[in-house]
C-alpha cells in the first residue's frame, strides 16, 4: 500500500460518506480487497477480514445483491472501511503496528 493509492481509496470513501444511495455492492468488495480484506465464509452475508493483524478491524459484512445497498447498510460499510484507511495512514507513518491510539 502506498501513500498515493490510500489517499485515492480515502477520497472514494469520503465521496461515498456525502452521498451514500445508490452504491453497489461490487465497489464496496473492491474496497474492502484494496484495503487488505479477503472474503471469509462467516454467517449470511459475505463477510471481509484482515488475514495479517485481525484485530485490527473489525469484521464487515458486505451484502451481495444485485440492487443498491441500502443507505444505512452502505454508511456502516463505509464507516468501518474508513476505520481501516484510519489504520493504514497510522502504519505508513510509522506509529507502530497500525493501532488506534
Amino acid at each position: 500500500m502506498t501513500p498515493k493509492h490510500l489517499a485515492k481509496i480515502k477520497k472514494t470513501l469520503l465521496s461515498m460518506q456525502r452521498n451514500p444511495r445508490g452504491h453497489k455492492s461490487v465497489e464496496f468488495e473492491g474496497l474492502a480487497r484494496a484495503l487488505g480484506r479477503q472474503r471469509d465464509n462467516r454467517g449470511k452475508e459475505p463477510t471481509y477480514m484482515r488475514r495479517e493483524n485481525p484485530e485490527l478491524a473489525r469484521p464487515v459484512s458486505i451484502p451481495s445483491h444485485h440492487f443498491d445497498v441500502t443507505v444505512g447498510t452502505a454508511t456502516s460499510i463505509i464507516s468501518a472501511l474508513l476505520d481501516d484507511v484510519s489504520v493504514w495512514e497510522a502504519y505508513l507513518r510509522g506509529d507502530g503496528n497500525g493501532r488506534k491510539k
